[in-house]
């Protein structure tokens, strides 16, 4: 039998480019132990078949996977993951995906500013009329929830029990949580119909009385810049001189129903208000 080459941990160290601290951490853990340890010096050695062992380390760990994970594969006698755990990792790369998807329409959000039509020509003060409506209202553990049973719960309700819809009538959702929970959200959707129909388990038509002020703000495009504008509303309040009367309702007039291009969708906050009677200095 050929003598094995034993490596020193810093020849080894050097050769595969991982840092000797790197090494007494692998070992530390179980990862990666040294082939000899001299029982008189303390010296390290490793053997030739261990640098492939680094070079799959540095690998998985490339894909996604942990050290205690890796650690796993090896203590079953595997150098690479079965199929099952490939699998997951990439359900994990497609979350990830995700989320640096909604940061980078975030930092476009943010980039965009400057371009954006001037605050003041966004906001109107308007009068907003009573309505007859057909109201859905549920707990929801996420608004995707919620958009899939508008979709296929609300809305072919409304059509079940036969109700007349105004030509291009207003649909628009309260959301009436008194502090955030976004698991556990109350939301109401209301859709303007000509006249009160007979309630069931889903759908309750009420009368939505007329509101005297409102201050009504557009927003154009997806609805990723929603929560951005209330900032904008409750300073546009502050600096003229109104308060909140009530819960705001997002209105919706173009969406993904009957516009294929994104940047025309629009969406109209409607947040009731009053005059301060008494503003502070």
């Amino acid at each position: 039998m050929k003598d094995r080459i034993k490596l020193k941990i810093g020849d080894f160290s050097r050769l595969m480019q991982v840092s000797m601290r790197t090494l007494r951490y692998y070992e530390e853990i179980g990862l990666l132990k040294p082939y000899e340890v001299d029982e008189w010096t303390g010296y390290r050695y490793y053997l030739v078949k261990q640098m492939v062992t680094v070079s799959t380390i540095r690998s998985l760990k490339e894909a996604g996977f942990s050290l205690e994970e890796i650690r796993d594969f090896f203590e079953d006698g595997n150098l690479v993951p079965d199929s099952k755990n490939i699998k997951e990792k990439l359900e994990q790369c497609e979350q990830q995906i995700q989320r640096l998807n909604t940061r980078r329409k975030l930092l476009q959000l943010m980039l965009d500013r400057d371009k954006r039509v001037n605050a003041l020509d966004r906001f109107s003060i308007q009068s907003l009329p009573a309505l007859t409506v057909a109201s859905y209202r549920a707990t929801h553990h996420s608004y995707d929830e919620f958009l899939d049973a508008m979709d296929n719960i609300a809305n072919p309700e409304i059509e079940k029990l036969g109700c007349v819809r105004i030509p291009n009538n207003i649909s628009f959702t309260i959301i009436h949580n008194d502090t955030f929970d976004p698991k556990l959200i109350d939301i109401e959707y209301c859709q303007e119909v000509v006249e009160k129909g007979q309630d069931s388990d889903i759908i309750q038509f009420k009368q939505m009385p007329a509101i005297p002020m409102a201050l009504c703000m557009t927003i154009w495009g997806g609805y990723e810049g929603i929560s951005e504008a209330f900032p904008e509303i409750y300073n546009y309040m502050e600096q003229n001189g109104y308060e909140a009367d009530g819960k705001s309702r997002l209105c919706f007039v173009n969406g993904s129903w009957n516009k294929a291009d994104k940047s025309k969708w629009l969406t109209i906050i409607q947040q009731p208000i009053r005059r301060i009677t008494n503003p502070l200095n």
